[in-house]
């Protein structure tokens, strides 16, 4: 996996769907599960995050 790939993940599906006549629907849809996952982790912790923040401000 490229760097670029692993820090935009939301380009690489946009980039993919502008490819679906070049690189097949299949393919596509492999791509945009993925990385929709990837996406979905990032969220996951970014939520963690927050809420670790808001407990020590809150103290």
């Amino acid at each position: 996996m490229k760097e670029s790939e692993e820090k935009y993940p939301l380009s690489v599906i946009m980039s993919s769907l502008e490819l679906v006549d070049e690189i097949g629907t299949e393919k596509v849809l492999e791509i945009i599960d993925e990385h929709a996952k990837r996406i979905k982790e990032e969220l996951d912790e970014l939520r963690k995050e927050e809420i670790r923040t808001y407990r020590l401000v809150k103290g």
